[in-house]
């Protein structure tokens, strides 16, 4: 795994070194002395300059910045990645701080060190207390992080508000991670409203089941293999056979998911509320979850809030089948997942190093160290499947959360049309309009 990193920023030491041997050189040789029959050159006076006089209490301006050389033979990717690199081992230092993927992230930190020569100090934990530190800090002139690995909601809800984050964008450099080609649907994949401060690299997929129980001895074999979409739970057969959860405060469930997704939407929710279907709803976890293993209905969908009590007695031998074993078989778009911290980063402003950060984000990103992500993450933490698409090695990623080729899939948090606040105010006013 060294080759990669080792090719791009060895570089412009041996340039350094180079230019240093041929300046000593020429100072070595000296000016020709003249002959005898030359004559001297006149030295030209120097042209008078006056030193301006500065108003008492004002500050010089500060000198011209240098001007580049252009490196002859590089692309201005090259030369900036090599500023960046040689800036970051001058810092020697990298501040991470964020959820609990930044604890389970050792190993590839270990790495990232022996790669580079760089120092990672990690913190981990709550991304709403780094949040409350991360303010803090700012209110008095504090500025000691360099990367944030949160949570969507603290990142959308306190973070960008209140203009702790760049656009990731700025900080891109390795054409292997700015080429959009390299990943999932030709794009880079932004969770904030505005599209540029909150990146995700990674998501989990699974087939929308709708949190799903049913009871094995009211439908049988024939009836559960003949389910191949969500849609099907529509159809008049099922009329009065469905249960679920109501969508109030604490059982929201999948309704908001449902609501958004293309795959069903308002269409979907208006129907499954709709008298002709007769569903049952409940507010009572333990009397929901009864009333399945009862046989008194088939099916329970949206079930997220009781799926705990009705699993824990199926292994004892209750007559309940789980519709995610089944659900990978449906034609339904299946569904990504990105909003934890194992999978969203954010490059703090005005961080404590600056080029350290941006060299271990570009590399994070690269083939590299997605990779690593795979194989070095902490297995009590599993990663989420990379959304790079030129990564191989799965390593310990879940099968079941892996995208599979030729698959259509909806990454929900990231349409623009999203809105689970909106969309559970509408599934609500449609349940209340249902008169339950």
């Amino acid at each position: 795994m060294r080759s990669l990193t080792s090719r791009l920023y060895r570089g412009p030491f041996a340039a350094v070194v180079l230019g240093t041997a041929f300046a000593l050189l020429a100072a070595a040789c000296g000016s020709p002395e003249p002959t005898a029959t030359s004559a001297p050159t006149a030295t030209p006076e120097p042209a008078a300059t006056s030193t301006p006089t500065l108003a008492p209490g004002a500050t010089a301006p500060p000198p011209p910045p240098p001007t580049a050389t252009p490196t002859p033979g590089k692309a201005a990717w090259e030369v900036r990645w090599d500023e960046t690199v040689a800036g970051a081992k001058e810092e020697g230092e990298l501040i991470i701080i964020g959820g609990g993927a930044v604890v389970a992230s050792r190993a590839i930190h270990d790495l990232f060190e022996e790669l580079f020569d760089i120092k990672i100090s990690s913190s981990g934990g709550n991304s709403t207390e780094f949040a409350d530190r991360l303010l803090a800090e700012r209110s008095a002139g504090i500025f000691t992080v360099d990367l944030f690995w949160s949570g969507l909601g603290t990142a959308t809800g306190r973070l960008v508000p209140n203009g702790i984050l760049d656009p990731v964008a700025d900080h891109l450099i390795l054409p292997e991670v700015v080429d959009t080609s390299f990943w999932f649907q030709n794009r880079h994949w932004y969770a904030d409203p505005e599209r540029k401060y909150i990146i995700s690299f990674a998501s989990s997929a699974s087939q929308m089941d709708l949190s799903g129980r049913y009871n094995t001895q009211q439908m049988p074999p024939e009836e559960v293999q003949g389910i191949v979409s969500l849609w099907d739970f529509l159809e008049p057969n099922w009329k009065g056979r469905i249960m679920a959860m109501a969508p109030t405060d604490g059982y929201s469930g999948r309704y908001p998911a449902a609501y958004g997704n293309p795959s069903f939407g308002p269409e979907f929710i208006e129907r499954f509320f709709s008298p002709e279907l007769d569903v049952t709803f409940y507010t009572d976890e333990r009397l929901a979850a009864d009333q399945l293993l009862l046989g008194k209905f088939a099916v329970c969908l949206f079930c997220s809030g009781t799926t705990t009590q009705i699993d824990a007695v199926r292994q004892f031998g209750a007559p309940v089948g789980d519709f995610t074993e089944l659900a990978p078989t449906w034609t339904d778009a299946a569904v990504l997942s990105s909003s934890s911290s194992s999978a969203l980063a954010s490059m703090v402003n005005r961080a404590a190093h600056p080029n350290a950060a941006d060299l271990y984000l570009n590399w994070w990103l690269s083939k590299e160290g997605q990779t690593a992500m795979h194989t070095l993450t902490n297995p009590n933490r599993v990663p989420l499947p990379t959304l790079r698409e030129d990564v191989t090695d799965w390593g310990i990623t879940l099968e079941a959360e892996r995208r599979e080729p030729g698959k259509e899939y909806v990454l929900l948090e990231f349409l623009e049309t999203y809105d689970p606040v909106r969309a559970l105010d509408e599934v609500a006013r449609l349940y209340e309009e249902r008169g339950t």
